[in-house]
């Protein structure tokens, strides 16, 4: 039943996301999970988790758009302007 579940929930990711936001979901999901094993079990872990952890936290805060770069630039949409042909 579990395993029905969660290929559900992967169906389900699959159709309503794109593949940049699966990568970050992987990626957070690990960060994640080494956070509770440091919790439940003492995992130690080293300073490259810490400055790998920043970069996937940051980096989906910024696809996601819950932080703006400062600049005009980092902030407008590309598509915007587009003419279709």
């Amino acid at each position: 039943v579990n395993n029905a579940i969660g290929g559900l929930l992967v169906a389900l990711v699959i159709k309503h996301a794109d593949n940049i936001l699966r990568g970050f979901a992987t990626a957070l999901a690990t960060v994640l999970t080494t956070i509770g094993s440091v919790i439940c079990f003492g995992f130690e872990i080293h300073i490259s988790f810490f400055i790998g952890s920043f970069l996937v936290l940051g980096s989906s805060l910024l696809y996601g758009g819950a932080l703006k770069m400062p600049g005009e630039w980092w902030n407008e949409d590309p598509c915007k302007d587009k003419v279709r042909d």
